[in-house]
C-alpha cells in the first residue's frame, strides 16, 4: 500500500468513528429531551388534576 493508500484508510476509519460517535451523542440528547418533555407532561396533567380537585373542594 502506498502512503496515500494508507492515508486515505486511516482518515475513512477516523471520520467514521467521529460519525458513530456524534450519533450516539444526538441519541443521547434526544433521550434526555425526550424524558424532560414526559417529565413537563406529567407535571402538567398533575396541576391540572390538582387544580380541578380543589376546585371540587372548594366550590
Amino acid at each position: 500500500m502506498s502512503e496515500d493508500q494508507v492515508d486515505r484508510v486511516v482518515r475513512a476509519f477516523v471520520l467514521d468513528q467521529m460519525a458513530a460517535r456524534a450519533a450516539a451523542d444526538r441519541d443521547r440528547v434526544f433521550a434526555g429531551l425526550r424524558r424532560l418533555l414526559a417529565a413537563v407532561a406529567v407535571g402538567v396533567v398533575a396541576g391540572i388534576a390538582g387544580g380541578c380537585v380543589a376546585w371540587l373542594v372548594l366550590r
